[in-house]
């Protein structure tokens, strides 16, 4: 997955920017490490991380709002959007849940996020790579408390 999209990682913050080019298309992927979501499975808890992917076609972005566990990407929400909008702008209309929409619509957009790189193997990678990005960020926060409380 490095070799297709370029990565953004910041010291110091949670998040993950991917980016790349499909067939003239922008494809964007965001992962913040601090928005998560457990899940009891059995005797296990589970975090589950949302990204936010963004394809942009000339002047319309269509973002998706997705839920990753390990290898599963799970689709929530799709917005259709002008480009120079922001998507937290409340005024856009969200788009039905994934869950409600035709069995076809949502085999279609699985079938077009997957020619776009957005799959389980993306999923898998980058749940490990939050993982670790999280690990980082926490070990930095101890040693900047560590720091300010000992002086």
């Amino acid at each position: 997955w490095r070799d297709e999209f370029s990565v953004k990682v910041d010291v110091g913050s949670p998040v993950i920017e991917l980016e790349k080019t499909v067939n003239g298309n922008a494809v964007k992927v965001r992962l913040d490490v601090e928005d998560t979501q457990e899940y009891e499975e059995g005797d296990d808890i589970k975090e589950g991380h949302f990204v936010d992917v963004s394809l942009q076609r000339d002047k319309t972005i269509m973002g998706i709002r997705c839920e990753i566990l390990g290898a599963d990407v799970t689709v929530v929400n799709v917005q259709i959007m002008d480009a120079h909008q922001d998507s937290s702008d409340k005024s856009i209309y969200d788009g039905p849940k994934f869950e409600d929409l035709d069995e076809k619509i949502q085999h279609a957009l699985l079938d077009y996020l997957e020619d776009h790189g957005i799959n389980g193997a993306l999923a898998a990678t980058l749940t490990e790579f939050a993982r670790g990005k999280e690990q980082e960020e926490y070990i930095r926060w101890l040693d900047r408390f560590h720091h300010f409380v000992s002086e």
